[in-house]
């Protein structure tokens, strides 16, 4: 069939309607089968998307619980740095106020030991005093003992004046006998015997004074020997009782010596109770600047939790938006799994791809963010860790000087209780010393009487053998005259040469005696003055030791003082002791506390590590999904 225009002049085929038909069926089969294989391949990249979908979903929920479960863990870390911020500012308050009171406590040790110090000293002088005393008393003692035994002696010089009295009696008897012999021959004589008989009476006169003086002497010499018993009585009575007083005496004498011991041992416990509040100072200022580093690096984690929410508040915002885009791609798949526009469809899920992509980049941002921040709580808990355990070791170390302050004090009480009972003791025993001191003083008075009683009498004595003496005197010269009548009578006066001669040896014999009696008072005068200067001596010393006693008294006075400040300081220092173990006992349980919250940390710490490695491995997968929806979308693009 040739063409109708004629145009080219080659013949055409023209086909029949049949043929055309069936090859308008042929491509439109062809066409059929190859939008049933681009649907086929539509369908088989839209189940993918949205399996890929569905999988960055999962992804999603597991990155947003992780996300929560961060977002607690950090928030319990915002906690356990707020208790430990909170429980290191009170227990550097604690340590503020332990360092107050150690202070005090120095200050008042201080006063202790210079009280102790001066106990020492107070003590030392007592002891120095009392020594004074029973110095003087010895010498008191000794002084009454030798002038006891010196009047004692008195008693055998007394004794021979008697025997020498009774002698003198006895030649006055022979005298006044002679005298009466002597009447006798001068009446034979007749009126030769005149003369001689008036001798004979004056003889027999001063025969009687001669025997009346010596027997006034007997009476005196048994007076004076009475009086010697007495005195020597007293005066043993007095010595005994100056032994019993320096046998009384040495009780607080040692007990004062042993109080300046045990004030020495105070003393130097007072000193390790020193060093030891030094040393709790010292403690307790590593205690508080280790509490202010912790709660520094606390303040630190309190921070980083708070950098940590803003972090993870980012990271929600974006997993949000991931949410809803991954949302958006799930509603997308099917839209390419039945869409006519497959190239629309691409480019709308590339879109969200790259949305997705964006914001799981922003999430991976927010979790390095994240875990720049739990590095830098790791360090810190770190810290913490190392803080904590320097503060028990710090702690544990104050408490044992604490332990150490109390012991010590404890140690120390009994020695200053044992100083008052020593003193107690010696200021009672001082008092009854010094009350017998009083006694004896009281007792020189009637012993100085007594002496002067005795030298009187020793006087009178000396008196009356001066009247024997000239009584002595007269006879001899009597019987001189007795010669000068016998003489004048001549035969008649034979007996009266003879009388005249025995009456002047009897007179001899009684001035012999007088003189020996003389001497012998002049003996026991000379004996006496010694007494009366020892009695003196020993007044005087015993005077000496009472006012010895006076002043001890004073220094005793010195140590008690000594010991009421000590107790006034003591009732501070166990005030301050109780402060301190109060103030420990918080102290201890701030540690505790601290200790208990950084484990606590610690956990939580190594959850929040945990669910950081999930979160890592989970926006890992969503990256991965990510990477695959980005692939899927220009596959799709790809193939249309």
């Amino acid at each position: 069939m040739s063409n109708p225009g004629g145009g080219t002049g080659i013949a055409a085929k023209w086909e029949s309607d049949e043929e055309i038909a069936q090859r308008e069926q042929a491509r439109r089969m062809a066409r059929e089968k190859a939008r049933a294989r681009t649907l086929a391949r539509q369908q088989a990249l839209a189940e993918r998307l949205a399996s890929t979908t569905e999988e960055l979903l999962a992804g999603l929920e597991e990155t947003s619980a992780a996300a929560r479960e961060f977002s607690h863990l950090t928030d319990n870390l915002a906690i356990n740095g707020q208790e430990v911020g909170k429980s290191c500012d009170h227990m550097r308050d604690a340590a503020v106020k332990v360092d107050g009171s150690a202070v005090e406590l120095l200050s008042t040790l201080g006063l202790l030991s210079t009280s102790a110090g001066s106990g020492t000293e107070a003590a030392a002088e007592s002891v120095k005093q009392m020594d004074n005393m029973m110095k003087r008393m010895e010498e008191a003692a000794e002084k009454n003992a030798r002038a006891g035994q010196r009047i004692a002696e008195l008693e055998d010089r007394s004794r021979q004046i008697g025997d020498i009295v009774q002698t003198v009696v006895m030649i006055a008897d022979q005298t006044n006998l002679l005298a009466l012999n002597a009447a006798i021959e001068a009446a034979r004589a007749g009126e030769y015997g005149r003369g001689f008989a008036v001798v004979a009476d004056e003889v027999r006169n001063l025969a009687e004074v001669s025997e009346r003086s010596a027997r006034d002497i007997r009476g005196v010499v048994d007076d004076i020997r009475s009086a010697i018993e007495k005195v020597v009585k007293d005066i043993n009575a007095a010595v005994d009782q100056f032994r019993s007083l320096q046998e009384t005496f040495r009780q607080p004498h040692e007990g004062f010596v042993k109080m300046g011991d045990n004030f020495n041992r105070y003393a130097c416990l007072i000193e390790e109770d020193f060093q030891c509040a030094e040393g709790l100072r010292n403690k307790v200022d590593i205690w508080r600047s280790i509490s202010e580093e912790m709660g520094e690096v606390a303040q630190q984690v309190v921070n980083a939790t708070r950098e940590s929410a803003l972090a993870v508040g980012e990271q929600s915002k974006a997993l949000t938006e991931v949410n809803s885009a991954a949302e958006e791609l799930g509603r997308m798949a099917e839209e390419v799994r039945v869409s006519t526009d497959v190239d629309k469809s691409a480019v709308e899920v590339a879109a969200v791809a790259e949305q997705l992509s964006a914001s799981i980049e922003q999430i991976s941002a927010s979790a390095r963010q994240m875990t720049g921040v739990m590095a830098r709580m790791g360090d810190q808990a770190n810290s913490l860790n190392q803080a904590v355990g320097k503060t028990v070791g710090v702690f544990e170390e104050s408490q044992g000087l604490v332990v150490e302050i109390v012991r010590l004090s404890e140690t120390a009480g009994p020695i200053i209780e044992e100083v008052v009972r020593l003193l107690d003791n010696g200021r009672q025993v001082a008092r009854e010393v010094w009350q017998g001191l009083r006694e004896n003083i009281e007792g020189y008075e009637p012993l100085h009487t007594a002496l002067e009683a005795l030298q009187e009498q020793l006087r009178s004595i000396g008196k009356i053998v001066v009247t024997i003496e000239n009584v002595s005197i007269q006879t001899n010269m009597l019987a001189v005259n007795g010669f000068v009548e016998a003489a004048t009578a001549a035969d008649h006066g034979r007996g009266f040469s003879v009388v005249a001669g025995d009456i002047r040896t009897l007179a001899a014999e009684s001035a012999e005696n007088a003189e020996k009696i003389k001497e012998l008072v002049e003996d026991i005068q000379m004996q006496m003055a010694r007494v009366v200067t020892e009695i003196a001596q020993a007044e005087e010393a015993t005077l000496e030791a009472d006012r010895e006693a006076v002043v001890t008294a004073e220094k005793n006075q010195m140590v008690s003082d000594v010991i009421d400040g000590i107790e006034e300081n003591r009732v501070v220092t166990v005030d301050k002791f109780n402060e301190i173990q109060a103030l420990m006992v918080e102290g201890s349980q701030d540690v505790e506390n601290i200790k208990e919250t950084v484990e606590g940390a610690g956990v939580h710490f190594a959850q929040v590590n945990e669910v950081a490695v999930e979160q890592s491995r989970a926006i890992n997968e969503l990256a991965n999904a990510m990477e695959e929806i980005a692939s899927l979308a220009d596959e799709i693009q790809t193939r249309n």
